[in-house]
């Protein structure tokens, strides 16, 4: 297991991985016999070398921490271990995207999915994909991009 158990989380096991980070179910551990189940984020040991990548993790961490909303999984730390930078996600417990979308195919032979771009002169890139839930299906409105300019710019 690539990700290093540090003295506040401990890895369980890797939970996915993409083309840049991969994902690890971990527990946190604290005074008095504290714990919570929480994701470690990192990036793919491949793409360490490289300083973008972790600028990159770094810039997503200032980025969403900036963001509060009941859909989005908060991040609750950032920290190094043995020279690697992780983000320390909410652990949001329940079916992913992917299993959704292959039940709801299943069960109805097209999933119930919604495309709604961000802005109306946006690009195929920004589009949103909103699935029916209780509340609203509205995109957060935020500008990404411009948070990590902002961020940029004080570096």
């Amino acid at each position: 297991m690539v990700a290093a158990t540090t003295s506040r989380y401990e890895v369980v096991c890797r939970l996915a991985g993409g083309g840049m980070a991969e994902l690890f179910l971990a527990i946190q551990q604290g005074a008095e016999g504290f714990e919570r189940r929480v994701v470690l984020k990192q990036i793919l040991a491949p793409l360490l070398a490289d300083p973008k990548f972790r600028n990159m993790l770094i810039d997503e961490a200032h980025v969403a921490m900036s963001l509060h909303h009941s859909n989005i999984a908060q991040v609750m730390d950032l920290g190094q271990s043995k020279g690697r930078t992780f983000l320390v996600l909410e652990l949001v417990d329940g079916w992913d995207l992917n299993q959704i979308i292959t039940r709801t195919r299943n069960a109805t032979g097209s999933p119930e999915i919604q495309e709604t771009a961000a802005d109306s002169n946006a690009a195929p890139a920004s589009m949103i994909c909103c699935l029916p839930s209780a509340g609203s299906s509205q995109p957060i409105d935020g500008n990404v991009s411009a948070a990590a300019k902002t961020r940029a710019s004080t570096h």
